[in-house]
């Protein structure tokens, strides 16, 4: 199905003893150039609206993977291919995402509209799960 090595997902091979979110991967912002400059450089060259559709095919894939995980759980049959799936679809929703965050559409930013927006449903989901929000 997959082809993966295992230094490409060390999360999932810790065997140090602890949780696997203690291991190191081998990539670090510091080696590359900033997410944020990848995001404008990739929206640059293939421009927003090809993204933007990009992302509807992300997301359908996404959404394929999370069914196939979804019911493969019911059954308690679940591999580590159909993890690295799922994994790999939602890195590339999160990419395109990052990349559709930097746009102005009619002059304005996605980046804020789109944080005006989590922080109204943070709240509403805060109230729904009986958190006290501090922040006003």
């Amino acid at each position: 199905m997959n082809e993966f090595e295992v230094d490409d997902y060390p999360s999932l091979f810790c065997d140090c003893g602890l949780t696997p979110d203690c291991c190191i991967c081998e990539f670090s912002e510091n080696d590359f150039t900033s997410e944020v400059e990848i995001y404008q450089k990739a929206i640059d060259k293939f421009q927003a609206m090809p993204q933007m559709l990009k992302l509807v095919e992300e997301l359908g894939e996404l959404t394929q993977a999370t069914i196939k995980l979804v019911l493969l759980m019911q059954k308690q049959h679940v591999t580590l291919d159909d993890m690295i799936s799922f994994f790999d679809e939602f890195a590339d929703v999160e990419i395109l995402l990052g990349q559709l965050r930097l746009l102005k559409l009619n002059g304005e930013s996605v980046e804020s509209g789109i944080d005006d927006a989590k922080t109204k449903k943070l709240k509403r989901l805060a109230g729904m799960v009986g958190v006290q929000n501090d922040q006003s």
